[in-house]
């Protein structure tokens, strides 16, 4: 589970990753946790393609400035993966045109962070994320970046375009977990 705090109040932003480790690590979920201070760095990682998160916590306010623009930008790309955070109200108005997943005030942080994670993981079950279960820790794998599935040993090996993931699985076991998505097919024993 990928994630991306992104918010020029770095307090606030280790007392969100604080949470975050709590919530994650309790519902037994693998994470990464990246934090940005800069608008203009996540610009530059989005035009080089390199933007790939499954949750951006996104301030809205930046300095002299709003974060809206980027989340246009990040929408445009990656719908849904993102919960607002901001400590002014008055933006709760302009944020209806893109599509988040959540909107926190920053003074409700510790009630709302853990529904607001929930909520993500939730959309992510109804998207084309597999969760597999990793040496006691659920990793979500993205299944468009499955090139195959292959026993080996007493695992299988589900070698992706950016990884190699080896859970202790029978291929029938993930076959099974397979059946949901219909770009699997089963060309061999192994």
């Amino acid at each position: 589970f990928r994630i991306c705090i992104i918010d020029n109040d770095k307090i606030h932003t280790e007392k969100t990753k604080e949470m975050l480790n709590t919530i994650l690590i309790n519902k037994q979920i693998e994470y990464i946790i990246d934090e940005y201070y800069s608008i203009n760095d996540i610009k530059k990682i989005i035009e080089l393609n390199q933007f790939n998160y499954h949750c951006v916590l996104l301030d809205i306010q930046f300095n002299n400035q709003t974060s809206l623009p980027l989340a246009d930008t990040i929408n445009n790309k990656y719908p849904n993966c993102y919960i607002y955070l901001t400590s002014y109200l008055e933006y709760s108005r302009h944020i209806s045109r893109t599509n988040y997943s959540y909107f926190i005030y920053k003074n409700d942080l510790q009630k709302e962070l853990p529904l607001a994670i929930q909520k993500v993981i939730n959309q992510m079950n109804h998207s084309s994320l597999i969760q597999i279960q990793v040496n006691g820790k659920i990793v979500l794998i993205d299944s468009q970046k499955i090139m195959y599935i292959e026993s080996h040993l007493h695992k299988v090996r589900i070698i992706c375009t950016d990884e190699i993931i080896e859970p202790y699985k029978k291929l029938d076991e993930m076959l099974t977990i397979l059946q949901a998505y219909p770009n699997f097919i089963r060309c061999h024993t192994s």
